[in-house]
């Protein structure tokens, strides 16, 4: 049975681990493995993650009992904007629903941060070639823009960025 917690600064350390078996797995098809490495050292060193949390996204992860097996994390961009900045799941985990129950998640904490009656917009950044473009599709994602965004040592992410809108009823 999954469950999502909050997550905070000590959590850090977990995230890196997930990370260096996900992100690798994840992107193996789709990227260099010159670029995996750079990108694992530009969005998950320690640094990195620490300057994402204090910059203020909000960090979650998912434990399957008391074992973490994915995280998530969803910055607030202004008042009703919000990005999904990461949702990552281990291989063995994926296909049982945590990423709809990520998904779910990620709409709550929205309306949690918006008044009643407002719509914000939930966004996220795809890997064109990524099959989590399905996925996003599937829980009301559509594709608003492709954008070819450099990240340094010559290399470009590659995205569709995705929306849904969320309602606070």
């Amino acid at each position: 049975m999954f469950e999502i917690i909050r997550g905070e600064l000590a959590d850090l350390p977990t995230v890196r681990q997930l990370a260096e078996v996900i992100f690798p797995h994840t992107y193996a098809s789709v990227l260099t493995p010159g670029q995996i490495n750079y990108m694992m050292e530009w969005m998950y060193s320690p640094e990195s993650l620490q300057k994402q949390l204090d910059n203020g996204q909000q960090l979650f992860l998912l434990l399957n009992g008391s074992e973490p097996v994915g995280f998530m994390t969803v910055e607030p961009q202004s008042p009703l904007l919000f990005h999904l900045q990461k949702l990552y799941v281990l291989p063995s985990q994926q296909g049982k629903g945590a990423g709809e129950k990520f998904i779910n998640a990620a709409i709550e904490f929205v309306r949690a941060s918006t008044a009643k009656g407002e719509t914000a917009l939930l966004e996220l950044n795809v890997n064109r070639k990524n099959r989590a473009v399905t996925f996003y599709k599937k829980m009301g994602f559509r594709i608003d823009r492709r954008v070819d965004a450099p990240i340094g040592n010559n290399f470009y992410m590659n995205d569709y960025i995705m929306v849904k809108e969320i309602s606070n009823g």
